[in-house]
């Protein structure tokens, strides 16, 4: 047998796997942990237990993975036109924190469905640390636009990236 102990962040000891058979035919173990949450860090160690119940000591722990942050929740009903002081136009955006977000994007359209369509008319905002409200200068005025947000963490140098919010409508006018 082969017992699995998970930690989440190199500090929170998710707990033991409990005794997972090896398939002798093919020398093969596995097990998969399922409550992993998103925006964390995981690293996995092993140790055998053979039929007379003696246990060898844990492996080294593995190299450490990331999950993807959570998606924004959605970007908030205070979606509003804002004039400026320099006389420009932009559109208040804000949206729920990602706890574990490192940044966000935003992205925005005039028309919904051009952000599946034509990624070519796509426009964005990029949010280059935790903040959680933006103001997007827009240069043309009249239109409803459509936005959307997603979080970003960087884990072990490697960039994880949340789905997209739902879309928030905004006149802009």
């Amino acid at each position: 047998y082969v017992i699995f102990n998970i930690v989440r962040d190199n500090s929170t000891n998710l707990g033991e796997s409990g005794q997972v058979a090896i398939v002798k035919a093919a020398n093969y173990v596995s097990w998969q942990y399922t409550a992993l949450e998103p925006g964390h860090t995981y690293t996995v160690r092993a140790k055998s237990k053979n039929d007379k119940g003696k246990e060898s000591g844990w492996s080294d722990f593995s190299e450490s993975k990331g999950t993807k942050p959570a998606a924004p929740t959605m970007i908030s009903d205070n979606c509003r036109r804002v004039k400026r002081t320099d006389g420009s136009i932009a559109a208040h955006l804000e949206w729920t924190a990602v706890s574990t977000a490192t940044s966000y994007v935003i992205e925005y359209v005039t028309n919904e469905s051009d952000f599946e369509t034509t990624p070519e008319k796509i426009q964005e905002k990029p949010v280059e640390d935790a903040r959680t409200s933006v103001e997007v200068i827009i240069s043309d005025t009249g239109y409803d636009y459509y936005f959307r947000v997603r979080a970003y963490k960087v884990i072990d140098g490697k960039v994880h990236v949340s789905k997209w919010s739902k879309t928030k409508k905004a006149k802009v006018k």
